[in-house]
Formats: C-alpha cells, structure tokens, sequence
C-alpha cells in the first residue's frame, strides 16, 4: 500500500471487527503495492507479488509470502515465475492458488503447499476476470485481447477459445 506521502510501505494490521480494533503487527519483507491478498484454507494470508521501487523505478515483484496471524510473523513462500502487479488471484477448492493476470496476460495455477507452479497458459494481453465452473474443475478468463478461453484445472490445458468482435 501507500502512505500518506504515496510512498509504498510493507506496514500490515490486523483488525478485531466485532470490536472495531486494529493492531499493528510486523511488516512484510518487501514494501508493495498492487498486489493480492488472499486468505488461504489453512487461515493463513498470502500476499502475491506486486510492485515495489527500485532505485528511481518500479519493479513488479515475484515472491510471495505468507501470515501466520497465530505467531503473528511473515515468512517467505514460493515466487512466481513471472513477476507482476495489477493481476487477480483465487484460492481454488483444493487448496491451490490461481494467478492470472497482470500486464503479461498470463493464467497461472500454483500449488500452495508447495509453492511450485502446475500449469501456465497465456492470452495476448492483461487478463481482465475470472469466473469458475460450480465443480471447480474449469474455469474462464477474459482478457483485453477480446478472447474468452476456458481451462481445465486438473489436466491444466486450454480446452476452448472464443474470440469476441470489436
């Protein structure tokens, strides 16, 4: 996130909301922004890369990492094979995690016990949405490339593309 300045910041809280209270707890490793925050099935939170300055520049980040709020502690977990910011991520009934998105237009499924990536696919430009079938088998994405292409999870391969017109 920002600052009141617009400097990126790792600052993290965790909020009580029956009770309207938040508290600090220790930051991220890495200071970013436009990245996602999901909660995992194990309780824990995952933040998925993002953007961070380097120097004079901003730099899209790759790694990932998790809360614990029991220890209240980050740690480091997997990183992405692609770094990027501005993208979407779900957390799928088995416990994986899909990323898609960002400007390179990539879907990706990743293992989240293992932080290892199963499958990567692509459209031809930044992914947009992302919707699942009931079963949690499939699941489609729309891109600004005007193609609407359905996934199988499982085998993780394209199974259809269907192109929109202007």
């Amino acid at each position: 996130g920002l600052d009141l300045n617009g400097a990126i910041i790792a600052a993290s809280e965790t909020g009580d909301a029956a009770n309207a209270l938040w508290t600090f707890v220790p930051d991220m490793f890495d200071a970013r922004q436009y990245h996602v925050l999901l909660a995992l099935n194990n309780g824990r939170a995952l933040v998925i890369g993002g953007q961070k300055v380097q120097g004079h520049q901003y730099v899209d980040i790759p790694r990932c990492e998790l809360f614990d709020p029991v220890a209240g502690t980050w740690s480091h977990t997997g990183s992405m094979l692609v770094a990027r910011d501005g993208h979407l991520g779900i957390v799928l009934s088995n416990g994986e995690v899909l990323v898609t998105g960002g400007v390179d237009g990539a879907v990706v499924v990743t293992d989240t016990k293992t932080g290892k990536e199963k499958f990567r696919g692509y459209h031809d430009d930044q992914v947009k949405d992302i919707a699942f079938t009931p079963a949690g088998n499939w699941f489609v994405t729309v891109s600004n490339d005007r193609k609407i292409r359905v996934w199988d999870i499982n085998n993780g391969r394209q199974i259809l593309v269907m192109s929109t017109s202007n």
